[in-house]
């Protein structure tokens, strides 16, 4: 797949994987808008990336647990960068009780979903077929 000229937005993206995945976009010919909470980086990431394109490389500070926030780095990189084509999203906010509710908000209800069924299912259906 060709990259070239495609617009990323990659949130967490001044450290850590997400610092990894716009370097790597960035090398394949990509458009990067860096979203991160962490602006002390801005010009670290910056400076690394756009040594040879600085036209290529924006960075649009976003918390993304702030809806305005993660909107308007959106539209801060259409207007920049031109669009968006890929959207990754790398960024996470992490401490015991958001896991917790992160957990028991997203993760635990689709599992519920998936084990319930065998509970009822083929109980008492008389000749009806179960679907999956």
């Amino acid at each position: 797949m060709d990259l070239k000229g495609k617009v990323a937005l990659v949130t967490g993206g001044a450290s850590g994987y997400g610092k990894e995945y716009c370097k790597e976009l960035f090398r394949h010919g990509c458009k990067v808008s860096i979203c991160d909470i962490n602006t002390d980086a801005r010009e670290d990431v910056l400076h690394q990336l756009s040594k040879t394109a600085k036209e290529r490389v924006i960075f649009c500070p976003c918390d993304v647990t702030d809806y305005p926030q993660f909107e308007e780095a959106f539209q801060t990189t259409i207007s920049k960068l031109g669009g968006v084509d890929i959207v990754i999203n790398n960024a996470s906010v992490m401490n015991d009780r958001l896991w917790e509710l992160e957990v028991d908000g997203t993760i635990i209800p689709v599992i519920r979903g998936l084990l319930l069924p065998f509970r009822f299912l083929g109980r008492d259906r008389g000749d009806r077929e179960a679907l999956w």
